[in-house]
């Protein structure tokens, strides 16, 4: 998969930054992996070897940063059915930093560009649920 293949450049690691499970009836969940969103890059894809009965194979890759010629950043959303649930996984390429306000590692740059989108769709505290704003 192309994407795959952009996020693991040599030298270039994709960093888990977020996980969200949610029923595949959540309707928050379903209008996210099927309408349309303006403003960032989409790839829809199905998968060919799908977990189970509630799982159709629909998968969706939200790019939320690093398609600019400047970009040194990149983050995405995957969104996925897999066997009992709906997965969405924010990755990053950033380096972690420590944050003042929570234990463990934060990655702002990542984070900051999924916010909008998440909230736009009342995903944002199931994505981030221990962080204040």
């Amino acid at each position: 998969m192309a994407l795959t293949e952009w996020c693991r450049q040599h030298r270039v690691e994709r960093k888990l930054v977020g996980v969200c499970r949610l029923s595949c009836d959540d309707p928050r969940y379903m209008r996210l992996l099927t309408e349309l969103i303006d403003g960032f890059k989409i790839i829809d894809y199905f998968d060919e070897y799908p977990f189970g009965e509630r799982d159709d194979g629909r998968q969706r890759i939200i790019i939320l940063k690093g398609t600019g010629q400047a970009d040194t950043i990149a983050a995405y959303l995957e969104v996925a059915n897999d066997q009992h649930d709906g997965r969405i996984q924010l990755y990053s390429n950033e380096a972690p930093e420590r944050s003042r306000n929570f234990d463990g590692l934060n990655f702002p740059i990542g984070t900051a560009a999924a916010r909008p989108l998440l909230a736009r769709y009342g995903l944002e505290r199931a994505m981030f649920p221990q962080t204040r704003r």
